[in-house]
């Protein structure tokens, strides 16, 4: 309490505005993580996530994902 002043928002550290919305709908973005991705044809793939790219102004997120076949490929995700 004396470093900071205040008590903390959330005490696991997530982020006051996730923690306490009502829309649960946010992403969350872990490296190594396995998404359901699209394939192009209606269907989907999946892909380990390896990277990420956050666009703040854009508001816009992109992915690079490993496949199972050992290719990686970019995803537009937000």
């Amino acid at each position: 309490m004396g470093a900071h002043g205040f008590p903390p928002s959330t005490f696991d550290g997530e982020i006051p505005e996730f923690a306490f919305s009502e829309d649960k709908s946010q992403w969350e973005i872990d490296n190594g993580d396995k998404y359901g991705l699209p394939d192009g044809k209606g269907g989907e793939i999946v892909g380990e996530l390896q990277h990420a790219v956050v666009m703040e102004k854009e508001k816009s997120a992109f992915g690079i994902y490993k496949l199972a076949d050992g290719n990686r490929k970019c995803f537009h995700v937000l």
